[in-house]
């Protein structure tokens, strides 16, 4: 290891300075070695160097070569419009807004990211970019900060997706946001996340007019020795004797 790490180094060893032809003969170097935890740490090394001179192209080569596909992807997608940048303009790619936005993104600095996009006017960039990552919250707060006429497709959108993969605790409270109550009290007992639901008896008193839901949230947070939270719910329906006694059980 230390006699290959050396010869590597050669090629390495002025960091960001290095050039094209340094570039070449590292990878040359790298792709005659036989895949080890050595070969990763070099291919790892040369992925840096060529991040912080935003050499995109050999930063591609060194994620396929870690076997990182989520990251040579992002970073061929990131030259593609660099390459878009360049023809339109004329410029060096690296001066692309988009670019700048896209490496934001890859070092997770998403607040940098769509300020990028926002300062561009692009405000379906940043928007684009939250869809992807699954960042539902950030992306409809922007289009409310925005007044975007997309904020009711992307809550739809936000919904439908979460019943498609059966999270109801976050529907549940997705429409306890949204001020719609008995909905979300629907969707705490089917995902049986029952401990939100003293809370939200609080904010709303009305549901506890149905009574046989209640009882059976009672029933069920009893059974689950959860009687703190039915002693708070015994409480709002004025039975303090029967709220002392779960109080008692669960300490």
């Amino acid at each position: 290891f230390t006699d290959a790490f050396a010869s590597f180094d050669r090629y390495t060893s002025r960091g960001t300075a290095l050039n094209d032809n340094d570039f070449s003969r590292a990878i040359l170097f790298l792709e005659n070695m036989e895949n080890s935890s050595e070969a990763e740490v070099m291919w790892h090394t040369l992925y840096v160097i060529a991040m912080k001179q935003q050499n995109l192209t050999l930063a591609e080569r060194c994620s396929n070569a870690l076997g990182d596909v989520a990251t040579a992807h992002f970073l061929r997608e990131t030259l593609q419009d660099a390459q878009k940048f360049m023809e339109k303009y004329n410029e060096n790619p690296n001066n692309s807004p988009d670019v700048w936005a896209k490496l934001s993104i890859l070092y997770g600095e998403l607040a940098t990211a769509e300020n990028i996009y926002l300062e561009q006017g692009n405000i379906d960039g940043a928007l684009d970019m939250y869809k992807k990552l699954h960042k539902w919250d950030d992306a409809i707060r922007l289009a409310e900060q925005r007044n975007h006429d997309k904020l009711d497709e992307l809550k739809q959108e936000r919904m439908s997706l979460l019943v498609q993969t059966g999270q109801f605790d976050k529907i549940g409270q997705t429409l306890e946001g949204e001020g719609k109550y008995e909905e979300a009290l629907s969707m705490y007992i089917k995902s049986n996340k029952l401990l939100r639901i003293p809370k939200l008896l609080e904010k709303e008193p009305r549901l506890l007019e149905n009574q046989s839901v209640i009882a059976n949230v009672l029933k069920s947070l009893v059974k689950q020795e959860l009687y703190e939270a039915a002693a708070e719910i015994y409480e709002k329906l004025e039975k303090p004797d029967i709220a002392m006694e779960c109080y008692r059980k669960g300490n």
